[in-house]
Order: structure tokens, then sequence, then C-alpha cells
């Protein structure tokens, strides 16, 4: 028995030593990265290849470096999509403030070409009338007379609003 227990013992001593000794290296495959912690605490990060830690101590935890650089390119999709909308949204706002002010423009051009059309027809209809009519320019200057004569008189000047016939 006592030769059963040293094989077991030797065999426990054996296996111990095989795992220490092969529990030392690690391998990170490329397109992956390795976080090195001891006792839970982040001791570095691991590059692809073949790396060496403390056994029991030390455990290495492999990421995918590939999932990251996936996550980071959607993100940067998203982000130039969104850049391109909001080009889109400030070129129509733009156009819109643009068409707005030259339909503004169109409506005061329109509005000044008809009150000078009206002014233009205005002045035709007092020529036309002037001609029918030569006492109009007196009628009009009785109208607009205030009822005071002049208080002083220019020598030789003609009387207001008489009309004197040689």
């Amino acid at each position: 028995m006592n030769r059963f227990l040293t094989m077991i013992a030797g065999a426990i001593v054996i296996l111990s030593g095989l795992s220490v000794l092969f529990g030392t290296w690690y391998t990170i495959d490329q397109g992956t990265r390795g976080v090195i912690l001891r006792n839970g605490a982040l001791l570095g990060i691991a590059q692809p290849g073949l790396g060496f830690k403390l056994p029991l101590i030390d455990t290495v935890q492999k990421t995918s470096v590939q999932t990251h650089v996936e996550t980071e390119v959607q993100r940067l999709r998203q982000n130039a999509n969104r850049e391109k909308v909001q080009a889109e949204i400030t070129v129509t706002q733009a156009n819109a403030r643009a068409n707005g002010v030259r339909a503004q423009a169109q409506a005061e051009t329109d509005s000044i070409r008809l009150k000078d059309e009206a002014e233009a027809t205005a002045i035709r209809a007092r020529v036309a009338a002037l001609g029918e009519n030569p006492n109009l320019v007196t009628l009009v200057q009785a109208e607009r007379w205030n009822g005071i004569l002049a208080t002083t008189m220019v020598p030789g000047a003609a009387v207001p609003m008489i009309s004197v016939s040689r």
C-alpha cells in the first residue's frame, strides 16, 4: 500500500509539474489581442504571437479585434451618412431662403411697376383733360387755395388767381 500511495503522490507531483510547465506560455492568434490579468487586475495587453505568464497567478483573456474594427467601421459609416443628410438639409434650407428672397424681390418689382404704370396712366389722363379744358388749371388752383391772399406784393407782379386780359 505504501508503494501505491507513493505512485499516486508521484503522479500528482508530475501532473502538477506538467500543468505549471505548460501553463507558463500562451499564444495569441492574428486578429485577436489578449488582456493579461494578475489576480483579476489588468496587467497589460498581449499582442499576437507567443507569450509567457506566471502559472496559476496570471490569466489571459482573448478578444477579437475584428469585432471592434467592424463596430468602428459601422460607426464611421453612420457618421458619414448623418453628415450627408445634414449637408442635404443645409442645402435645402439655403435654397428655400434664396427662393424666398427671390420671390420678395419679384413682388417688390411688380409693385413698383404697377405703381409706375398707374402714375403714368394718371398723367396721361391729366394731359388729356388739360387738352380738352384749359380752365382746369384755374379750377385746381382754386381748389388748393387756402383763402389767404399774399401779404407782400412784388412790384409789377400779377395778382394771384386774378386774370386780367388787356
